[in-house]
């Protein structure tokens, strides 16, 4: 069996097509970190970090470097991929998953043990297919309606049936003239999902959601709607909203989300960007009876977990331009996310991504 010989840490800041944000955030530079780690097969694996987990303005390189260095690769180096991937789904591996790289480093060996064993990462993880049905996210907040509106109407022309778009404005009325124009743009049997990061209190999302659908806005979910940690306020909001699923779980990690499962918060939880991490907690959800939701990740590589795992029934597509800086991109067709062939996970940065990188 081959073994973890060399690793390096690379940091990029790639142009986005459009601002993008939420009532949280805003911003028009991605910040993508990218950890490689080289077998003694002379096989890469890669794996993504997003750089913001960091203590804003994010370090430079050397800085990346010198704490994956000391805190991941005393535990990695020497190892093999298989022995390390069972240690963190037993969760015995976190020695060797120093934040913000635990993530990077799960896929980066999950991408090593696919491709030495000539496989898609899906297929290694159980798929039946190469293409999952994707839902548009306009990541819009920030966005003029005309134009989130145009975004969700060309999506829906390459054959997309569900949105998510953005809320959480101060003022209410205006947020339901905005959210009827976008359901005009889609069609009235689309499914719409609204994304609130966390904008709200319980009893305003219970006095939206009411108001959304008295005025003909027809809502499938509600994401993010209260705070990540008031599980009680969830599950309040699921009780009192029964028509609309209630979605969470983006900001919390692997035993919180398993805890909004216990606590019966939520209808769909929204899986860790870790592949081992997203099996865990997708076995827990369905212990319990709840749906999962594949979420943005780097490069849309999320696409191998989403493919494998039942109950998936969408993943999240933002169009964020990726395929400028990647030689086999995950690709949109007739509203279906199609990984990339070829063994691992098949993303690779090309030449043009490198001119993004910073120092």
């Amino acid at each position: 069996m081959s073994s973890i010989v060399s690793w390096r840490i690379a940091s990029y800041g790639f142009p986005m097509p459009r601002v993008l944000g939420d009532v949280r955030c805003r911003f028009d530079v991605l910040p993508v970190g990218t950890v490689e780690l080289e077998s003694s097969t002379g096989e890469t694996g890669v794996g993504f970090f997003w750089s913001p987990a960091f203590p804003d303005p994010a370090p430079p390189a050397a800085e990346l470097e010198r704490v994956f260095r000391t805190s991941v690769a005393p535990a990695i180096v020497g190892q093999q991929a298989d022995i390390l991937l069972n240690r963190m789904r037993l969760g015995s591996g976190h020695d060797h998953g120093a934040a913000p790289f635990a993530d990077a480093v799960d896929l980066a060996l999950w991408d090593i043990v696919a491709r030495e064993r000539g496989l898609p990462l899906h297929a290694l993880l159980g798929s039946r297919s190469s293409a999952i049905p994707a839902y548009a996210s306009g990541l819009d907040y920030h966005v003029a309606t005309a134009d989130a509106a145009a975004f969700f109407e060309d999506a829906a022309r390459n054959g997309v049936t569900a949105f998510k778009t953005k809320v959480g404005y101060p003022d209410a009325a205006a947020e339901v003239e905005r959210l009827a124009t976008i359901r005009a743009a889609i069609g009235p049997q689309a499914a719409l999902i609204v994304d609130a990061n966390e904008a709200w209190t319980p009893k305003e999302a219970t006095r939206r959601l009411p108001r959304y659908a008295e005025t003909g806005i027809d809502v499938f979910a509600i994401e993010d709607p209260c705070g990540r940690n008031d599980f009680a306020g969830l599950a309040a909001i699921a009780r009192q909203s029964p028509s609309v699923h209630v979605q969470a779980g983006e900001y919390l990690d692997a035993p919180a989300r398993m805890g909004l499962l216990d606590a019966k918060s939520v209808d769909v939880l929204n899986l860790p960007d870790g592949v081992s991490e997203a099996v865990l907690v997708a076995r827990h959800a369905y212990r319990r009876g709840a749906a999962v939701a594949a979420e943005n990740t780097a490069f849309d590589v999320g696409v191998h977990v989403a493919l494998a795992l039942p109950r998936v029934a969408y993943l999240e597509w933002s169009a964020l331009g990726y395929e400028r800086f990647a030689e086999s991109p995950v690709t949109l067709k007739h509203g279906m996310a199609c990984a990339p062939p070829g063994p691992g996970h098949g993303i690779r940065l090309s030449t043009a991504a490198e001119e993004h990188r910073v120092e």
